[in-house]
């Protein structure tokens, strides 16, 4: 599948499933200092999440154009960052559907519209995420596929945040380390290629680091710094490039 080929069959699978596609916004983000550019889908979206405007539609579907130069030291250092990416993502900002509808969508695409093997995914939740982990296991995938990792939690530093769960795809032992009980996030061999974001709270303060445990999070709540979203939503994005290479059998 060529790039235009993925892109148009991600928007298509939400499309035909009630989402509106929305075009990618300009790359310098209006009303927000809080970037030099996009750095993922959802942040255009973000009034949609917070309340301060009406989403064109419950449920949205972008390919959007981002920027992140933070990213330029991993550049090559790397075989799997760029500083000008696309992100696919789909999207509730009012809370039309959470976890239980997010993971089997994703799964859908992945196994049935991209045809990728299920014995080459893995999973990875937040340590405090078990309702996660239960859907991911009624979807289908086998418990010990999942694994708990504590960095998994995305937010922009304020804004819109909460725990996220990644799905990667195995390399193969001959890339990373070799060893029989590697798990992604361990070495080059698992490869993240989409986030599902579970946006719960709006980040007002400052955090010591990502709240790696349901103990961080209650502090965060506790502090003030975080504070419950009115309607829980989701925000997921899957790197355009990274899915391509993927797909097509490259590095």
């Amino acid at each position: 599948m060529t790039g235009n080929e993925i892109r148009k069959r991600f928007l298509e699978h939400f499309a035909s499933r009630e989402h509106k596609v929305l075009p990618s916004a300009p790359l310098v983000p209006k009303d927000d200092p809080s970037t030099l550019f996009i750095s993922a889908g959802m942040q255009p979206l973000q009034p949609y999440y917070l309340g301060l405007s009406d989403p064109p539609a419950p449920r949205l579907a972008s390919a959007q154009k981002c920027l992140r130069t933070g990213d330029i030291d991993e550049v090559g250092r790397t075989d799997r960052h760029n500083t000008f990416f696309e992100m696919l993502g789909n999207f509730t900002p009012t809370g039309a559907y959470f976890k239980e509808t997010a993971i089997p969508l994703a799964w859908e695409l992945v196994t049935g519209g991209f045809q990728m093997p299920v014995e080459r995914l893995r999973v990875t939740i937040h340590p405090s995420d078990d309702q996660a982990l239960d859907i991911w296991v009624q979807t289908g995938v086998a418990r010990d596929r999942v694994t708990r990792l504590g960095d998994n939690w995305w937010g922009l530093g304020r804004g819109p945040c909460g725990p996220d769960s990644e799905i990667w795809w195995d390399r193969g032992k001959d890339v990373g380390c070799g060893r029989d009980d590697c798990v992604p996030d361990h070495c080059e061999r698992f490869t993240e290629f989409w986030n599902l974001v579970f946006p719960q709270y709006d980040q007002r303060g400052d955090l010591s680091g990502p709240p790696s445990t349901a103990e961080a999070i209650h502090r965060g709540i506790a502090d003030g710094a975080l504070v419950p979203l009115a309607r829980p939503a989701i925000d997921t994005g899957m790197g355009l490039e990274r899915i391509s290479y993927i797909l097509q059998g490259k590095t």
